[in-house]
């Protein structure tokens, strides 16, 4: 009982950060996300918007970390009576928590979309479906930043975080050199017929986030802060 209340405070906590600190880039990713979903229903010069719009919003949930080092909060919440574990534990259930808002965001402006463009049903669904993999899929990064701060601290990882940046800009450029129809982009994924492969990436996602927290866990529970 007391640890759900830590959990709920850590959670509160950070949601509070992200959203008075960092609302010109929440601003930024609902406008990207709004231009993506409808770019996904037939304006194709828009149609990785989305991607943009994902990148932003991982970025403001990861500063979460970058304002727990700074400020020195992490130190500090090391005298409260909860565990390291504990303290780990809540940045990835703020990701995923963050992940899941933000399709449900995009999923509704789909339905909007749709309204509006008067697009068919069966599109529509293959949109909202598509964007469980491409959200997940753009989302990789905290698993491979949140290690590596909980283990040097964010002024060392964020050399990792601008190598992923660097490889991020490289995917959306391949996507967006790869050709806007269905037919011309392999990347496009037509989730209609492939909801048993979403399936499958959505689980190797997860096993990836629970690595991730398993290495977080270690490294964080040896650290000398």
């Amino acid at each position: 009982m007391k640890g759900e209340i830590f959990m709920k405070g850590l959670l509160l906590k950070d949601f509070y950060f992200v959203l008075k600190r960092n609302t010109l880039l929440f601003i930024i990713a609902l406008l990207f996300t709004v231009a993506g979903s409808v770019a996904l229903l037939g304006i194709s010069v828009l149609a990785t918007a989305c991607m943009y719009g994902i990148f932003f919003f991982m970025m403001a949930t990861m500063s979460t970390l970058t304002y727990d080092e700074t400020t020195k909060w992490h130190i500090y919440c090391d005298t409260f009576p909860i565990s390291r574990k504990t303290f780990v534990t809540e940045k990835y259930f703020f990701i995923i928590g963050s992940n899941v808002v933000l399709w449900l965001a995009s999923s509704v402006l789909t339905v909007i979309s749709n309204i509006k463009w008067q697009v068919g049903t069966a599109e529509m669904l293959n949109t909202i479906i598509s964007n469980v993999p491409m959200i997940m899929g753009m989302s990789v990064m905290p698993c491979i930043i949140f290690p590596l701060t909980f283990k040097f601290g964010y002024q060392k990882a964020r050399i990792a975080l601008l190598v992923m940046i660097g490889v991020y800009s490289g995917l959306v450029s391949m996507i967006l050199s790869a050709g806007t129809s269905d037919n011309e982009n392999p990347f496009a994924v037509q989730s209609a017929g492939n909801i048993p492969v979403t399936i499958i990436f959505v689980g190797i996602m997860l096993l990836l986030y629970f690595i991730s927290w398993l290495i977080s866990v270690k490294v964080y529970s040896k650290r000398e802060l």
